[in-house]
């Protein structure tokens, strides 16, 4: 997924954004730091984790911090970014980049994944999301139990906070036979896997809608031309109602294309 940058600070409605500049006035050192990370390298800025800085700037208005957010909420700063999924979907009237750190992304854009295969071939939040430490732990086990965003220090020894129990005589690096290619699954065993089959379900139960659903095999199928997927999206769409530009759209997307055999 493309992040959800910053770049648009001059855009009405966004002048509450001041960029990292006025965060290092007073948090020189934290910014310093980030300064160097790859994630403050390809742009993303401090309110893009912790939201709009403008009131705090001037002495009112907090920000966020998503180590004390609740689990959904918190996930919602990673994953504006690091999901990558089948298809992310803006729900109706709404605009994605309006998103701000503290809310549920769910609110403005519906994602999906693969039903046979949904932690394999998406991003980070999928990989973690299908893998057994995280089904396990739960909200527990979050991207900053392993990650430190300001630094960009990954912590290798984190997973001893469950495993500490264990020996194993490879050593302590954990991600080097469990992780292998960054992959966050972490296997038991390795192996690479491919996305398989053709339906589509919600990331989540919050990513949930018929419309968002139809769109999303919409868009696939305008990658994969898997013909199953044009007509689960036309079934869907067809109840939705034409008065949605993004349903009309979708809709005469797939009336043009025509019948074609599989």
């Amino acid at each position: 997924m493309i992040p959800i940058l910053l770049a648009l600070l001059a855009m009405p409605g966004l002048a509450q954004f001041t960029g990292n500049a006025a965060c290092g006035e007073c948090h020189r050192n934290i910014v310093r730091r980030y300064a160097a990370t790859v994630m403050s390298k390809e742009g993303v800025l401090c309110e893009n984790c912790h939201g709009a800085a403008g009131m705090h700037v001037k002495g009112s208005g907090r920000l966020e911090v998503p180590t004390a957010l609740e689990g959904a909420a918190r996930d919602a700063v990673c994953g504006q970014c690091h999901f990558t999924g089948a298809a992310r979907i803006a729900r109706a009237g709404r605009d994605v980049g309006r998103y701000r750190a503290g809310e549920l992304l769910t609110r403005y854009a519906a994602s999906f994944v693969y039903a046979a295969a949904p932690g394999v071939g998406g991003g980070k939040m999928e990989e973690l999301a299908a893998s057994r430490c995280r089904q396990k732990a739960g909200a527990e086990l979050w991207c900053g139990t392993c990650h430190d965003t300001h630094t960009g220090v990954t912590d290798r020894a984190a997973c001893a906070g469950c495993h500490r129990a264990q020996q194993c005589a490879r050593g302590k690096d954990c991600a080097g036979c469990h992780m292998p290619g960054n992959d966050h699954r972490i296997l038991r065993r390795k192996g690479a896997g491919v996305a398989s089959g053709w339906q589509l379900r919600p990331f989540t139960a919050a990513d949930e809608g018929v419309r968002e659903l139809g769109l999303a095999y919409y868009e696939v199928w305008t990658k994969t031309g898997d013909l199953r997927q044009r007509d689960e999206a036309l079934r869907l769409l067809g109840g939705v109602g034409r008065k949605d530009m993004a349903v009309r759209k979708a809709l005469a997307g797939m009336q043009k294309v025509g019948t074609k055999k599989r």
